[in-house]
C-alpha cells in the first residue's frame, strides 16, 4: 500500500535533517515518484519499472465494469419480469437453429425459441431473445410470459437462463466498478501525498542554503524498496523524466572540483568531492578521477 512507502518515504528522508537543502532536494524527487506513481502506475518510479495500473487505468477498469452493470439493466430488461406487470404460461411453437465456427473450426448450434400465449382470449407469439442450446428441443415446452395489460403483445419470455445472465452481468459490473474506484481513490491519494512532499521539499530547498552533496537518491531507492543496488551515478535512474533532475539532484562524484590557486604545483591533493581521497593537481586543472 502507498501509505507504507510514504511512511517508509518520511523514514528516509528523517535521516537527512542535518542538512535541510538536501532534505529538500530528496522530498522533492520522492513527491514526483509518488505523483508519477499515481499517475503511470510504476511499482518503483526511482528504477523505472512498471507492473500496476495508474489512476488512468483505474478509471478504465471503471468505465470497463459500467458497461457490463448497464448491459445488464437496460440491454437485457427482456429477460426478466416487468416490474408492473402479469404472468401467464405460454407454449413454444418453433425453434431457430443458430450455427457458429470458432477460430479452431469447431462448431455450436443455439436456438431461439418462439413462444404462443393467450390474453382473453387473443393468441400472440413472441420469439425469445435469449438464444441457448437448451432451446434446440423445447418445442412443446411450457414458458412462463410476463406481459403487461396495455401491451399484450409485447410479452417477456422468463427463462432461468435468462435471469442468471442478466445477474451475472449485472453483479460481475459492480464488482469491476467498485474494483476500479478502489484503485482511482488508491492512485488520487498518492497524487496528493506525492504533491504534498513536493511542495514542502521546495520550501526547505529554497530556505536553507546548500551546505554538502549526499547520495540521498539512494537513501530513497533503499525506502521505496528497490532492489536497483545504489550507484555512483544517475545511469540507472529513471528515463521517464529523471526524478533525480527534477529535484536538481547531482552526486557527489559529479560535484566540481574546488578551485586550487594557480601556482600549486603538479601533485596529489585532497579531493574536494572526496575529502578521504586524493587527487592529481597538473597544475592547472584537476586529472578527472577516471
Amino acid at each position: 500500500m502507498w501509505l507504507s512507502r510514504f511512511s517508509k518515504l518520511k523514514g528516509a528522508l528523517g535521516t537527512l535533517a542535518a542538512d535541510p537543502h538536501t532534505q529538500g532536494q530528496a522530498a522533492q524527487a520522492a513527491g514526483v515518484a509518488l505523483i508519477a506513481d499515481g499517475f503511470i502506475g510504476l511499482e518503483n518510479p526511482l528504477d523505472g519499472k512498471k507492473s500496476r495500473a495508474g489512476i488512468f487505468g483505474g478509471v478504465f477498469i471503471v468505465v470497463f465494469g459500467f458497461v457490463f452493470y448497464i448491459m445488464a439493466t437496460s440491454f437485457m430488461e427482456d429477460l426478466t419480469a416487468y416490474e408492473n406487470g402479469q404472468i401467464t404460461t405460454g407454449v413454444a411453437v418453433s425453434t431457430n437453429k443458430s450455427t457458429s465456427r470458432d477460430s479452431d473450426g469447431n462448431t455450436s448450434t443455439t436456438c431461439s425459441v418462439t413462444v404462443r400465449y393467450d390474453i382473453d382470449g387473443v393468441s400472440y407469439t413472441k420469439e425469445s431473445s435469449l438464444s441457448s442450446s437448451s432451446y434446440c428441443n423445447a418445442e412443446g415446452r411450457e414458458f412462463s410470459v410476463s406481459y403487461l395489460p396495455e401491451r399484450p403483445n409485447d410479452g417477456r419470455i422468463l427463462s432461468k437462463e435468462g435471469a442468471l445472465f442478466k445477474n451475472i452481468f449485472k453483479y460481475v459490473g459492480l464488482f469491476v466498478m467498485v474494483s476500479g474506484a478502489f484503485v482511482v481513490l488508491l492512485r488520487l491519494s498518492s497524487i496528493i501525498a506525492g504533491a504534498w512532499l513536493w511542495f514542502w521539499g521546495r520550501s526547505r530547498k529554497k530556505n536553507n542554503p546548500k551546505t554538502s552533496d549526499s547520495d540521498w537518491m539512494g537513501v530513497l531507492q533503499e525506502a521505496w524498496g528497490s532492489s536497483t543496488k545504489k550507484t555512483s551515478s544517475l545511469d540507472n535512474l529513471p528515463s521517464w523524466g529523471n526524478v533525480s533532475t527534477l529535484a536538481g539532484y547531482k552526486h557527489p562524484s559529479e560535484s566540481p572540483a574546488a578551485p586550487v590557486p594557480r601556482q600549486a604545483p603538479a601533485g596529489w591533493y585532497p579531493d574536494p568531492s572526496a575529502p578521504s581521497g586524493k587527487r592529481w593537481w597538473t597544475g592547472s586543472h584537476w586529472l578527472d578521477p577516471s
